[in-house]
């Protein structure tokens, strides 16, 4: 037999064969354990802040009159939650990660009156709620979930944010901010129309 002819063929051996079975075996774990790793750095990235100051659910009205009356007696803003609750991701991870953290309770306890103007798949609201919801999406112009706004007694749009990484603590800066600089281009505008 010719050993330089490489159509010639070589004989098995065992151990040639539980080589390539040991290397392939090696490559499936490498790959299995950068998966892995991948996984743990993209969680990690994704989790929520680790203190929330708990889980605490505050309630949410799904009545726009009775928030706009309740707003007008506590001479409180009306904060809006447009919302997918049960279908859209960025929705539900706002509920876990900071509307329903102590820190967004205590923060928003005694400054808004809070509604939700939920849009569900899975779950059935009142004809009226339905309709509601549909014409507060309408007048305020929503083309995607979740949709935060912050309303005075008129309805008039103070603020605007939506979901953003981070916790409560710094979604509630960044709002505070957006109602900040809303009050001053009020100013601004009132100002110059004297």
């Amino acid at each position: 037999m010719n050993n330089l002819d490489p159509s010639a063929s070589k004989p098995e051996s065992r151990s040639g064969s539980t080589a390539t079975a040991a290397r392939g075996s090696w490559r499936l774990v490498l790959v299995a354990l950068l998966a892995l790793g991948g996984a743990l750095i993209w969680f990690k990235a994704t989790a929520a802040p680790a203190d929330q100051g708990g889980v605490v659910r505050v309630p949410w009205s799904e009545d726009y009159a009775q928030a706009v009356a309740t707003a007008k007696a506590h001479k409180r803003p009306i904060l809006v939650n447009f919302t997918g609750s049960d279908w859209c991701g960025y929705c539900i991870r706002m509920r876990q990660e900071i509307f329903d953290t102590g820190i967004f309770a205590a923060w928003a306890n005694d400054r808004f009156v809070l509604l939700e103007c939920d849009f569900p798949r899975s779950r059935s609201l009142p004809p009226e709620v339905v309709r509601q919801n549909e014409e507060l999406a309408d007048r305020y112009q929503i083309r995607g979930f979740p949709t935060i706004l912050v309303l005075d007694d008129q309805g008039r749009v103070l603020a605007s944010s939506g979901y953003q990484r981070g916790g409560a603590a710094a979604w509630i800066a960044n709002l505070e901010q957006e109602l900040d600089r809303g009050a001053a281009e009020s100013e601004r505008v009132e100002t110059s129309s004297r």
